[in-house]
């Protein structure tokens, strides 16, 4: 993309100290359109100081800071927030369809090109595999291609609780999951069964 930019070089020749300012309408990242891009960042030996960053992309707004460093062995350390993030669109990478509303806030930390990355995400208006839900709260963490899921507190539109705790990976989930009570025939119902009822207790 393009827009305007604003930079002040001061320093010496050997370690010039760079702010910049940047603000793009429209750009790309890896094939997605994002717009409203603003950025102000200030570069000084060998570290770039992210003051704020901001853009909007598939309807979401993403704002984070933070700094990342340059040389043989760059590292990155980033915090944000996210809002409106349409589950829907983000790739088909996971083992089940998950449907919904995100926001939240997120960390990038350790080397650039393999950092580790959490969160703390709250999804409403959702579904998983078509099955719909009222609201769902976790803390997630992205370790070597797997999301490892804490803390998941998911309320059904009947209003049952469901905690759950467990990994996600591409081609497979693993979750241990626990709840107080379970109306069968509304889940029965979701299903568009009928001639079912009672209430079931697990955990």
């Amino acid at each position: 993309g393009r827009g305007p930019v604003d930079a002040r070089i001061t320093g010496s020749l050997a370690n010039p100290v760079v702010d910049v300012t940047a603000s793009v309408p429209r750009a790309a990242v890896r094939g997605v359109a994002v717009r409203n891009v603003t950025v102000a960042a200030k570069y000084r030996r060998g570290r770039v100081d992210i003051r704020s960053a901001r853009l909007t992309a598939n309807g979401a707004a993403i704002a984070a800071s933070g700094y990342v460093t340059t040389g043989a062995a760059p590292h990155i350390s980033l915090r944000g927030r996210f809002s409106r993030l349409n589950l829907r669109s983000l790739p088909d990478t996971l083992s089940v369809p998950v449907t919904g509303i995100a926001s939240g806030t997120f960390s990038l930390s350790g080397r650039t090109a393999s950092p580790s990355v959490s969160a703390s995400i709250r999804v409403i208006d959702g579904s998983v595999s078509g099955t719909p839900f009222a609201s769902a709260d976790a803390r997630v963490r992205l370790v070597d291609g797997q999301a490892i899921v804490s803390g998941l507190r998911l309320t059904t539109e009947a209003g049952e609780v469901l905690h759950a705790q467990g990994t996600v990976t591409p081609r497979s989930i693993n979750l241990t999951a626990s709840a107080a009570s379970i109306d069968i025939a509304g889940v029965a119902a979701r299903f568009g069964e009928t001639g079912y009822s009672g209430t079931a207790f697990f955990n």
